[in-house]
């Protein structure tokens, strides 16, 4: 990526990764001076405008399962909570489209739920829901310890908090600012009650 060009948070190409270091970088470097902090490559949510802010928010929770033919949902917010996680996670290195695919055939397949991942799901059914998308296996493999570590540190709840998201399995710095904006209760219930409330 240029200097002059940076990601939001809507882009999920990986971040690139940084060449290791070899055993001449390390005795050319000079001990006692700090080295400078490498800044962030994608824009953080609160540094985006507020119309971008609020398409970001309604793309993602547009990933979420529709409700039935009745009009009602059978997922509970906390659900609605996982899979916005569920599709931030799967959504590293694939398009948009790719990722809608996925989502609709993981939930034909079982329900999305952390209790769903955690204990009753197989990690094989699970990759096989999402194998038209690139590295599904290990994706699947996290998703599945992101749901079991939910279910026993945080009462099946996805977090709010950065620092809590970013002990979970799968989630980075970059994740984890994004869910922490986006995947709010409060943000959920905005998106819920339409488009006259304003994103704080």
């Amino acid at each position: 990526l240029g200097k002059s060009r940076k990601r939001t948070l809507d882009s999920f190409s990986a971040l690139k990764t940084q060449k290791p270091r070899t055993v001449y970088d390390a005795k050319r470097s000079k001990p006692g001076i700090p080295k400078k902090k490498k800044p962030a490559d994608w824009v953080k949510m609160k540094d985006l405008d507020s119309s971008e802010q609020e398409r970001v928010v309604k793309k993602w929770h547009s990933l979420i399962q529709p409700d039935n033919q009745e009009g009602s949902s059978p997922y509970s917010l906390e659900d609605k909570r996982f899979q916005v996680f569920v599709a931030a996670r799967i959504h590293a290195r694939c398009q948009e489209p790719a990722v809608r695919r996925a989502m609709q055939a993981l939930n034909e397949a079982m329900p999305i739920t952390v209790e769903q991942f955690a204990t009753r799901a197989k990690q094989e059914d699970i990759a096989n829901a999402i194998k038209n998308l690139q590295f599904f296996r290990v994706k699947a493999k996290e998703l599945c310890t992101a749901a079991q570590q939910l279910k026993s540190n945080h009462h099946s709840k996805v977090p709010e908090d950065e620092r809590d998201l970013k002990q979970l399995m799968g989630i980075g710095p970059c994740l984890s600012d994004l869910l922490a904006f986006v995947n709010t209760r409060e943000r959920h219930q905005q998106q819920d009650e339409g488009p006259a409330q304003e994103l704080r």
